[in-house]
């Protein structure tokens, strides 16, 4: 067989670790990281049953908004991205002509084309961002992943 229960058994193992290595090691490598501000505190007790008011300006309450309609962006593009190891070799091995000069390509090479642009492609990129940012014309985050 495959031998699953004992991938699984060092999976199981692994995170017993990680566990034990968190719970031992939080207070030293965390301090006060995740605990209830002081301030919010002060302010729930003082006005017990009173609805904080967000404490957010305007344009916080803007930008807070764009993370969320970005992150929605980066979820459905990761979540086709990460089909290229299966639904796409399926798709390309079904509907694409492979045949190059009268060689055909296998169908697991196309997976290699997203790194090759990457690499090709980064230097260029990142090239063209530095001189836009030396004349002040630096494109914004979302403009640079889209």
């Amino acid at each position: 067989g495959v031998g699953w229960p004992w991938g699984f058994g060092a999976a199981g193992v692994g995170m017993l670790l990680g566990l034990i290595a968190f719970l031992s090691l939080q207070r030293k490598l965390l301090g006060n990281v995740g605990l209830v501000p002081e301030k919010m505190v002060a302010a729930a007790e003082a006005k017990p049953g009173t609805p904080e008011k967000s404490g957010f300006s305007r344009d916080e309450i803007d930008r807070i908004v764009v993370i969320f309609i970005i992150a929605l962006f980066v979820v459905a593009f990761w979540t086709g991205f990460e089909q290229a190891g299966g639904l796409m070799n399926l798709y390309t091995d079904a509907k694409v002509n492979r045949t190059i000069l009268g060689w055909e390509m296998p169908t697991t090479w196309f997976q290699n084309f997203n790194a090759v642009f990457i690499a090709a492609l980064a230097p260029i990129f990142a090239g063209l961002w530095s001189r836009l940012a030396a004349r002040g014309k630096d494109p914004s985050i979302p403009v640079k992943m889209g």
